[in-house]
């Protein structure tokens, strides 16, 4: 997304969107197989300051992603094992407006893209099976800097690397999850941190980042419906070492932690060689970053396993 408030480098978005796993069991992992899952989301909203006032952008996110996994039945630790990648592909608009600074009408576009963003690899998945319908998993990901990035349009320096989709830096991504799973209920928390190296062309850091993603769903047949939630914290404080984004219209870089709540609910059905759920969130709180609707779809099958496939497959993103 773009935007002076943004906590992120002005005119880049967070490598990983909020509220992305929700719906996942992420604590277990499958029986042993090979796995897809496809996903797609829609996200609408305004950019806000350090209040929660509008700064003036209006930011669309439109992203397709298709995530393979494959659990080999390997046993470390105790844990199952398994690994996974997500190729993720973005169209992003993003219009400002006010009429001021290079904007000659009324709605200003500063991005209209589509392209690929950064692949992420996550080689390192452990889940424990603690009984009692208990599970708990640790991981470890990464996002590797191979998404086109296209030089920024108006307001944002042209050779900054922020026209996006795809970003100009490392992200790193250690996890932790813990769920309960049994006929009747399906609940989950997924915590996830991540680290950002700087962005090679403006040699800006953008700060570290701290997701929850929550899911307390009631099992009913073959359905499943209940409240979800997602948050996000910035814990660091950006790095520009440069000046680039100094002055005006730019924040001062202690006023960019972004902040987020996001709450909503989530309808999921289950036909047997596939599952299919619906999840919509409202950003209730947000600070220095987007505010607006989440409309996310995911569907999950098993590609392949020694035996056949399960009535339930578990997948998570």
């Amino acid at each position: 997304m773009a935007g002076s408030a943004l906590a992120y480098e002005p005119g880049v978005h967070e490598a990983t969107r909020t509220g992305v796993t929700i719906g996942a069991p992420a604590g277990a992992l499958p029986p042993p197989g090979v796995y897809m899952n496809l996903n797609y989301l829609r996200y609408d909203a305004d950019v806000v300051d350090k209040h929660g006032d509008n700064t003036g952008f209006h930011d669309v996110v439109a992203s397709p992603s298709a995530q393979l996994m494959v659990v080999p039945g390997w046993q470390l630790l105790g844990a199952s094992y398994g690994a996974y990648i997500v190729l993720p592909m973005i169209y992003n608009d993003t219009e400002f407006e006010k009429v001021a600074g290079p904007c000659s009408s009324p709605n200003c576009t500063v991005r209209d893209v589509f392209g690929f963003h950064n692949t992420l690899f996550s080689p390192i998945n452990l889940s424990w099976n603690l009984g009692g319908g208990w599970f708990t998993s640790a991981g470890f990901g990464f996002y590797a800097p191979n998404g086109n990035v296209k030089n920024a349009r108006l307001m944002l320096p042209a050779t900054a690397g922020t026209g996006a989709p795809g970003l100009d830096y490392w992200t790193f991504q250690p996890s932790w999850a813990a769920s309960y799973l049994d006929k009747d209920w399906a609940l989950t928390a997924h915590l996830y941190y991540e680290f950002n190296t700087k962005n090679e062309r403006s040699h800006y850091t953008s700060g570290d980042v701290l997701y929850g993603d929550f899911t307390f769903l009631k099992k009913v047949g073959k359905w499943e419906f209940g409240p979800v939630a997602a948050f996000i914290y910035q814990t660091t404080e950006d790095k520009d070492p440069l000046g680039i984004y100094a002055g005006p219209p730019y924040d001062p870089i202690g006023d960019r932690r972004s902040q987020q709540i996001a709450l909503g609910g989530m309808i999921g059905y289950d036909f047997g060689v596939a599952k299919v759920n619906l999840i919509v969130t409202d950003d209730v709180y947000a600070r220095n970053t987007g505010s607006g609707w989440q409309v996310m779809t995911n569907m999950s099958f098993r590609l392949w396993g020694p035996d056949a496939p399960a009535a339930t497959p578990i997948v998570r993103k």
